[in-house]
């Protein structure tokens, strides 16, 4: 449940000593060329906006919607329990992340994305009646998804850690050839984190 700060709560610092970390999955699909899209007829450019978030939707778990969208971004948080609930794991994830950044139509903009698997994540709001999360490993993906190329998918370690232990674990490998293909780990630097990231990837 998703704690709304509230600073004239007589229980909010009571609230906040019993808070823990959600451990989960966050991902940012972002438009590429968004911007300069905008320079043509709203027209073209909202029914554009429109069928890359389809697209998304479309490829992702049916039961997964995005928490909010940030301009032409998407985002998403999957507590961990909540996808082993669906009876899925992280490369249940992958697979369609990829297909999502795989796919060539002229209709429908490029993307690229940022994935997480988070430690560090907290279910809080500072909007009432608005879920939402925040944490350092919110920002790591913030950060990833800044730095991908075009149809290219940035993670951190610890989510390739998690689909290479699920791809390890299945006979039908090669339904995931995609995984073979993950690149990394290369050492990064992130604004605001003191030490580097280890950042994987792959270029669909």
């Amino acid at each position: 449940m998703t704690l709304f700060i509230d600073p004239f709560d007589p229980e909010l610092e009571k609230r906040l000593s019993y808070l823990q970390s959600t451990k989960g999955y966050c991902i940012f699909v972002d438009i590429i060329g968004s911007t300069q899209l905008k320079d043509k007829n709203i027209k073209e450019w909202v029914i554009k906006i429109y069928n890359a978030f389809a697209k998304a939707k479309s490829y992702l778990p049916a039961w997964l919607v995005p928490i909010k969208s940030i301009g032409d971004e998407l985002m998403y948080f999957i507590p961990k329990s909540e996808l082993s609930s669906h009876g899925e794991s992280a490369l249940g994830l992958f697979s369609p992340l990829c297909s999502l950044c795989q796919e060539l139509n002229a209709f429908i903009p490029d993307v690229k994305i940022g994935v997480s698997f988070c430690k560090e994540a907290y279910e809080i709001t500072f909007i009432q009646n608005v879920k939402d999360v925040y944490g350092k490993d919110i920002d790591l993906t913030a950060r990833l998804v800044s730095a991908a190329k075009p149809r290219q998918i940035l993670m951190n370690e610890s989510f390739v850690q998690q689909v290479s232990n699920a791809y390890n674990n299945i006979d039908n490998k090669n339904q995931y050839n995609e995984v073979l293909s993950i690149q990394g780990p290369k050492s990064e630097q992130f604004k605001g984190f003191d030490a580097p990231v280890n950042v994987f990837s792959i270029q669909l």
